[in-house]
């Protein structure tokens, strides 16, 4: 389930829980025995909880600070390429440019990063970039995120995009690209940059 959908079903969770404690409430009001209040005291409790697991929820879907010291690092690494690929985007002539970023045999977790850090900071809800729907593909889709197509297929896609993002090869590559984005040039072909910066763009 989307990372967003659990999120709001947090909010439900702590919805459900409050109103299970107005109705024990509201039944138990007039009684005086323990019980009770310490049934009462049990639901808030939950309450509490569910309202600490929601807040912790929208916490890390913003700002990404309760992830695996993997998924952490992934992050780091994706927003830093991200940062890169914003510095070479000026030039190019279609603005927001189209990226299509690869994530070859992954589960889509790069692709909602890089998503999430094309936004502007300012002004808010403008793209630097706008990513292409699709990260895995292969001749057969051996996954659920695998998209299935021939090299045909692949690329009538590249004629879309303004900039190719390698950032997971496929073993089966002959050429390891990851480290260099792929900017659409004047003559409708690409240029390999650097990512790290600095290098001079190579045609392919």
């Amino acid at each position: 389930m989307p990372r967003y959908s659990r999120v709001g079903l947090r909010v439900v969770h702590v919805v459900g829980t409050v109103l299970l404690a107005e109705a024990v409430l509201a039944a138990l009001a007039k009684r005086g025995k323990l019980w009770p209040r310490l049934l009462a005291l049990a639901v808030a409790v939950l309450v509490l909880q569910q309202v600490r697991a929601v807040g912790a929820s929208l916490d890390n879907a913003q700002f990404r600070g309760s992830e695996s010291p993997a998924a952490a690092a992934l992050v780091a690494q994706v927003t830093t390429e991200a940062d890169s690929l914003a510095r070479h985007l000026a030039g190019l002539a279609a603005q927001p440019p189209r990226v299509y970023l690869f994530t070859q045999g992954q589960q889509g977790f790069e692709w909602i990063i890089a998503r999430q850090a094309g936004l502007k900071a300012s002004p808010p809800g403008h793209w630097r970039y706008r990513l292409m729907e699709g990260f895995s593909w292969g001749a057969q889709a051996t996954t659920v995120w695998t998209g299935a197509g021939s090299a045909e297929d692949q690329r009538h896609l590249f004629v879309g995009a303004d900039v190719l993002w390698p950032l997971v090869a496929d073993p089966a590559c002959l050429v390891d690209l990851t480290g260099y984005f792929l900017l659409r040039n004047h003559g409708g072909g690409f240029d390999c940059v650097p990512k790290a910066g600095g290098g001079q763009a190579v045609r392919p």
